[in-house]
């Protein structure tokens, strides 16, 4: 099971990686007269897409660590209060 989320998670993040690339490389082809990107155009495109794949991943690991912190604060006193006499 772990292994069928670590697959589904890894594609997410590489159709969001795309889709991102995608999206600026289509800017920059709807701001420039030409139809075609140079290869520095190409790796901004490719630059930009890792970027926000990182600050997605960040913002997902920072509410993960968020709501770990906060679940076992609240789960260690339930144990602490059934555990008095």
């Amino acid at each position: 099971m772990d292994r069928l989320g670590g697959s589904v998670g890894v594609s997410l993040l590489a159709t969001f990686f795309q889709v991102s690339e995608l999206s600026y490389a289509a800017t920059l082809v709807s701001t420039d007269s030409s139809l075609s990107l140079s290869s520095s155009q190409l790796g901004e495109a490719a630059l930009h897409g890792f970027t926000e794949t990182i600050l997605l991943l960040t913002a997902a690991a920072f509410v993960g660590f968020l709501l770990a912190v906060l679940l076992r604060k609240d789960d260690a006193s339930r144990v602490l209060s059934r555990g008095k006499p």
